[in-house]
């Protein structure tokens, strides 16, 4: 989905029109709102972070990238460990979806070159809304994609097979190098020296160039639960 069609789907969820919603917001105008629904600009982080600060449900990743849901359903218990159900309970005709493992592979930037991701313990195991099997859920370290993705958050992520044929821009990806590092990035294209423009959520975060060469693996970014307030 385009910037304009998310601020259009979330206009029709919250059930108002794009000159309430900035009142709502406490912006000086709803004009934003209109050049978003008309294509003139796109969805800023200071616009979905007021969004989210309003309606916590409403998931600012979504907002940024379209990865994951609109609806944040999924909270986490205070001992950090025992999933809680935060839907309304209905039952729906879709499948239950698949607990993963949940796989801490340890500091920033380090993969155990021996097992990468293929290794796990299997002691914690998570539900996410949107989860499938083959899919894992890691921890991520660092502040270069917060307020997004802040450190500490649990990311669901699904191994992108072809992605050397199709990656999909705009969404978020971990990418895993040839060195053993694992880099959490914003893709947003590909340059003309063969590598992968990668850009973080922290401003003042220059964009940077991934070769290509160097990428072993990439998984993309599904869904972002973040513990931060417990």
């Amino acid at each position: 989905m385009t910037d304009s069609e998310r601020i259009k789907e979330l206009l029709k969820y919250l059930n108002v029109s794009a000159n309430k919603l900035s009142k709502e917001l406490k912006l000086a105008t709803p004009q934003v709102f209109y050049d978003i629904k008309a294509g003139r600009c796109g969805i800023s982080k200071e616009l979905a972070r007021k969004i989210n600060e309003k309606y916590i449900n409403i998931n600012p990743v979504w907002l940024l990238t379209g990865a994951g849901r609109m609806i944040d359903d999924l909270a986490f218990s205070p001992d950090k460990s025992e999933p809680i159900d935060m839907s309304d309970g209905a039952k729906h005709d879709s499948p239950e979806p698949a607990e993963v493992p949940l796989v801490d592979i340890g500091g920033v930037g380090n993969i155990p070159q021996t097992d990468r991701f293929s290794h796990h313990s299997g002691e914690i195991m998570l539900a996410f809304p949107d989860s499938q099997r083959g899919d894992l859920a890691i921890r991520h370290y660092g502040d270069s994609m917060s307020p997004i993705i802040p450190a500490g958050a649990i990311l669901l992520i699904r191994k992108v097979e072809q992605w050397k044929e199709y990656l999909g821009y705009g969404n978020d990806f971990v990418i895993i190098l040839s060195d053993g590092r694992r880099l959490t990035k914003h893709i947003v294209g590909r340059t003309m020296q063969g590598a992968f423009l990668a850009r973080s959520y922290k401003e003042g975060i220059e964009d940077e160039s991934i070769p290509i060469s160097m990428v072993q693996e990439v998984w993309k970014v599904i869904s972002v639960l973040s513990l931060q307030g417990w």
